[in-house]
């Protein structure tokens, strides 16, 4: 009896033991390559993720929003020496993320055998370091984002991947369910129509209409120069607003302007369709805010585009490039209203003086 009791206590033990460590939930990636699960003892919790990929690199996110942007960011990579490196580090943009100053994150065990990358560490759950997101254990909802790529050896080769999701997840319960996918490209779209309507064809209507009265047909080219901008606007708004409902891409504030600058865009072409007529004493206050809508618009949009290539992660040459074009354009602007002014002084006073000399002459 004495020897069936301590085996049954033994039991109880180690039934109690295996129950503290049992998974509390986990998720795959529709294609089943990459395997995510975790379990909380304490105010720790621990990962295993395990990706059947080759040579490259795992990892997993913690957010508030279905977001990359400001995801707490565990990711694992197989070195030169197919050796595991974990790396704790935050997403700022949609680019590479910037690895933190402090790593929060211990590795129990990790491995690479037969293609698969595998890895198990423990945090946590608020690690009170400003650089972390604190996994929540009180019935709130958080996202895990998740994502993997062919790219290893060093953390500096860590490049774009389209292998990508989230997952919404609530720690106390262990629920876990997948989310909308990502659509990269539609945010390449989005990205090229703002940028060619606000970042060129509307700035360029602008122009015409302040240095090209001379020509005959300024009018007539400034006006569908704006009707196509703001027209590929609203496309461009559109597939912006699709892109809110997805992990990846939800910026309520770059959102807000985006939508706020749409709408001062249509609100100018409803301004010039009711222009007052020239001899009318409304036209000079007309004139007025037409111009200065068309400023502040042109302000917002520049701030919103920069963001914009900010939060995607562009390229800093294509930045460069797209900062030079507007120098030229606001210097050439500058320019151009300085020479105006002198020429329109010397006219002024050639008048002047040829009505002066007329009234002379009587």
């Amino acid at each position: 009896w004495d020897r069936m009791f301590g085996h049954l206590l033994l039991g109880l033990f180690a039934l109690r033991h295996a129950h503290e460590h049992v998974t509390s939930s986990g998720f795959s990636s529709p294609d089943g390559l990459l395997k995510v699960d975790w379990y909380i003892e304490g105010t720790q919790i621990t990962f295993n993720l395990t990706g059947t990929i080759g040579r490259g690199w795992i990892g997993i996110g913690i957010n508030n929003q279905r977001a990359m942007v400001g995801s707490d960011i565990m990711l694992a990579y197989v070195s030169e020496t197919d050796t595991i490196e974990l790396v704790d580090a935050k997403a700022v943009a949609l680019k590479r993320p910037t690895p933190d100053t402090i790593s929060n994150l211990y590795v129990n065990s990790s491995s690479f055998i037969n293609d698969t990358i595998f890895v198990c560490f423990t945090r946590p759950l608020d690690t009170h370091d400003p650089q972390d997101n604190p996994i929540q254990v009180d019935g709130h909802t958080q996202y895990i984002t998740w994502a993997y790529g062919d790219s290893y050896g060093n953390y500096d080769l860590i490049r774009e991947h389209n292998n990508r999701g989230a997952v919404k997840v609530d720690f106390q319960s262990g629920t876990a369910k997948e989310t909308k996918t990502l659509h990269p490209k539609a945010a390449s779209a989005h990205g090229v129509l703002m940028v060619l309507s606000w970042g060129f064809i509307l700035p360029i209507g602008m122009v015409i209409a302040r240095f090209g009265r001379t020509f005959t047909f300024w009018f007539k080219i400034h006006r569908a120069l704006q009707l196509v901008g703001v027209f590929l606007a609203c496309i461009g708004i559109f597939v912006g607003l699709s892109l809110s409902k997805n992990e990846h891409f939800e910026h309520k504030s770059h959102a807000g302007i985006g939508i706020t600058i749409l709408l001062g865009g249509v609100l100018q072409i409803a301004i010039a369709w009711f222009r007052p007529h020239p001899d009318t004493p409304f036209r000079q206050t007309w004139y007025f805010a037409h111009v200065l809508i068309a400023i502040l618009l042109f302000i917002l949009g520049m701030v919103n585009i920069f963001d914009g290539m900010n939060l995607f992660g562009l390229r800093k040459s294509l930045r460069m490039a797209f900062a030079a074009w507007l120098v030229v354009l606001l210097v050439g602007s500058l320019f151009g209203s300085i020479i105006m002014g002198v020429l329109q002084n010397k006219s002024r006073l050639r008048r002047q003086i040829v009505n002066s000399a007329m009234l002379e002459s009587k």
